[in-house]
């Protein structure tokens, strides 16, 4: 599958980036605190119940990655530069996406429409940024996280000149 010749970059530029790592960092830490708890209080507080909370550290594991997983899919869309071919958009790939076969890459004649929307926030964030949205043919949509207002977009303008898509701004 040929992508063809990347046209556009939509580059890192979400100010609130540190925050989300932030909190991809503390999911992370309730794995070691919980784990040190269960530990503490099978060891020093009920002895008698050790074996209960050896087997629980394994499952509490699996479930704070499964958490982690889901967040940084989540939060970290804008971390990562989405490419825009002359073929398709190339979107940040994660894991998580890949367990659920969410395509990092959409073919150009996969996608239906696109649109800008600004974020929620009524701040300087939400005038200096906008995330890409794109809606395929099965009805699924996808987003690139927040990205620079200007390359957005131009990136819908390209779009709606040379794809034969639906281009919307949303930006208000």
């Amino acid at each position: 599958m040929s992508r063809g010749v990347p046209v556009r970059t939509l580059s890192v530029s979400d100010p609130r980036l540190r925050s989300k790592k932030l909190i991809l960092t503390a999911s992370l830490l309730d794995l070691f605190l919980l784990a040190g708890v269960f530990l503490f209080v099978g060891i020093f507080v009920a002895p008698e119940l050790l074996e209960i909370f050896l087997i629980m550290i394994p499952i509490v594991t699996v479930m704070v990655l499964l958490q982690f997983m889901v967040l940084r899919s989540v939060l970290l869309r804008g971390a990562y530069p989405a490419i825009i071919y002359s073929g398709g958009v190339e979107l940040p790939d994660f894991l998580f996406n890949r367990l659920l076969r969410r395509p990092s890459y959409i073919r150009r004649e996969d996608i239906v429409s696109a649109w800008s929307h600004a974020p929620a926030e009524a701040n300087a964030l939400s005038e200096k940024h906008l995330t890409l949205h794109l809606r395929t043919r099965g009805g699924k949509v996808f987003d690139t996280g927040v990205r620079d207002r200007l390359e957005v977009s131009d990136a819908l303008e390209w779009m709606g000149r040379n794809w034969a898509i639906t281009v919307e701004r949303r930006d208000g």
